[in-house]
């Protein structure tokens, strides 16, 4: 299968990702103080690259997903460690590309290295995931399909793809007070996922002859699907259900297009705001202008000819004239 490199490369900043909340909010400190030390991507065979900025003419492998984990969309990174000897925590979901059928994964990867050896010492196989020294893998998980609005039986069904760039988020044990954290700082990770189910598919939308007889009403739908895991463990960060499996939620009918975090710009309060973006137009649009005066059934309009009159500028207009006519 042709292979090609499809999504954005991702710089190291250790200040950028620091995952030490006392630092990140220094406000003494410019959020780009450092230099980005290691670049990284991936391709649609599924292998992720790292580039050091100390040898920007070597590439050194990362990782092999495997060859049926194509990778369309960029990593995301989160510092660990001290900030100023800090390693990255890589982040990569898989299944942008439509010829893989999947299913789909997503992965945390740790670089263990440093910033100045770009040589790997050998290989690791594990969960299906090949990892090249110093970097490890932290965890692998199979997007979770959910259960079918109405189940008709249909044997075919879309799977999850990681069409959405992951997101890392850091949040304090206490309160922060003056925008530093006098707590611990807890890290992690936003995965999401988009399917389309076409009619006659496990997860169409139910109709009202779903599961009868009759010519099936032709109505496709996308859902969405987003996780919160820990860093360190892949287990869930935050209760996102009520019931059953806390690390993720579906939304029917939605199509999530990017994920994100904005931060608060009081850099007292130092919060910040998850964010899915379906790519929609909110609120109540504005009403149209009103319409103009439409035209009468008959428009008188003055005709005018230029003339010349003794003691006057040229031309002079004279209004009335039928010559134009």
């Amino acid at each position: 299968m042709p292979n090609a490199l499809v999504a954005n490369s991702v710089s190291f900043n250790r200040s950028r990702f620091s995952a030490d909340l006392e630092q990140k909010y220094d406000n003494n400190l410019h959020s780009w103080a450092f230099v980005s030390a290691r670049v990284y991507f991936s391709d649609l065979h599924g292998r992720v690259w790292k580039i050091l900025s100390e040898y920007p003419d070597v590439v050194a492998p990362a990782a092999d997903l495997g060859a049926n984990q194509p990778v369309g969309t960029a990593v995301a990174l989160l510092a660990e460690g001290p900030r100023d000897t800090s390693v990255p925590n890589v982040f990569v979901t898989s299944g942008a590309d439509r010829r893989a059928s999947g299913p789909f994964r997503n992965f945390n990867l740790l670089d263990d290295g440093t910033d100045f050896s770009i040589t790997t010492t050998g290989s690791t196989t594990d969960d299906g995931v090949t990892t090249f020294q110093p970097v490890v893998k932290r965890f692998a998980r199979t997007f979770d399909q959910g259960d079918p609005e109405v189940n008709c039986g249909y044997p075919t069904e879309a799977v999850f793809r990681g069409t959405i760039q992951p997101t890392s988020a850091l949040s304090c044990s206490v309160p922060l007070e003056g925008g530093l954290c006098p707590g611990d700082s807890l890290a992690a990770v936003f995965f999401g996922g988009t399917r389309l189910s076409v009619p006659n598919t496990k997860f169409a939308p139910p109709t009202p002859l779903a599961c009868g007889s009759g010519q099936y009403p032709c109505r496709s739908q996308f859902d969405s699907i987003l996780y919160a895991q820990s860093v360190l463990t892949g287990g869930a960060a935050y209760d996102l259900n009520a019931a059953g499996d806390d690390a993720y939620r579906i939304f029917r009918d939605s199509r999530i297009a990017a994920i994100s975090f904005q931060e608060d710009p009081d850099p007292g309060r130092g919060g910040s705001r998850f964010v899915a973006d379906e790519g929609l137009m909110k609120g109540v649009p504005k009403p149209p202008p009103p319409p103009g005066i439409p035209p009468s059934a008959t428009t008188a309009t003055a005709n005018v000819i230029f003339s010349r009159e003794p003691g006057r500028p040229a031309p002079s207009v004279n209004y009335g004239s039928t010559v134009c006519q």
